[in-house]
């Protein structure tokens, strides 16, 4: 049985956890927390690693997306090519020159977590970026991951990589996440301009 390629575009984030903090910091203040760690994140890079890890030898999965040329996003690079789990890393994210990366610092208490994000290599995530190879292959499958936030998809140029890859039987899904915008409707109403999905994780806050 031939090996079955599904590529993912979407959003590729450094998350900074910070646990154990028992109230947000006030402007002026300090407060401790009881362990810091540096993880790879993104709802599209956390699909894409986890269906590398399960596809084994039957899938395999390439992740598209943009990393800043920094210590952060030199470090999310390093961690995927050392899992092994995606197909050429190195290759499908673009490493962006001075721009940085899109990092997350998440603090976590015993009962709530709030979170400040840096978007600056989400919002460059373009079709232009990628379309010419996901033309030039056959997927069983594309994946858009983190739409909301990765507002550079949300353009005429995505919609006809869809319908293109639609019309040859590739399966289409999405994960919306979380729209930092409030918005909830993609820029211009794109949301609503998306072809047939063949599936996808919803959110309560999408439009009928």
């Amino acid at each position: 049985m031939a090996t079955r390629r599904a590529a993912l575009i979407g959003d590729a984030f450094v998350d900074v956890q910070v646990g154990g903090v028992g109230a947000l910091p006030c402007w002026g203040t300090d407060v401790a927390c009881s362990s810091v760690r540096l993880l790879p994140g993104g709802a599209c890079g956390n699909t894409a690693r986890q269906l590398g890890a399960l596809g084994g030898c039957e899938l395999e999965a390439f992740f598209y997306s943009c990393v800043g040329d920094d210590e952060p996003g030199r470090h999310y690079l390093r961690t995927l090519e050392a899992e092994g789990s995606l197909t050429s890393p190195s290759r499908t994210l673009r490493l962006l020159p001075g721009v940085p990366q899109s990092c997350c610092v998440i603090l976590s208490g015993s009962e709530d977590r709030a979170m400040c994000s840096c978007y600056e290599t989400v919002h460059r995530v373009t079709t232009g970026l990628f379309s010419a190879e996901l033309l030039a292959e056959s997927w069983a499958l594309v994946h858009l991951g983190g739409y909301f936030n990765c507002v550079g998809l949300h353009d005429d140029a995505l919609l006809d990589l869809l319908r293109a890859l639609k019309a040859r039987g590739t399966l289409l899904s999405m994960d919306p996440q979380h729209d930092c915008s409030g918005k909830w409707s993609g820029e211009g109403g794109h949301l609503r301009r998306l072809p047939p999905l063949d599936g996808g994780m919803g959110s309560s806050r999408l439009p009928n």
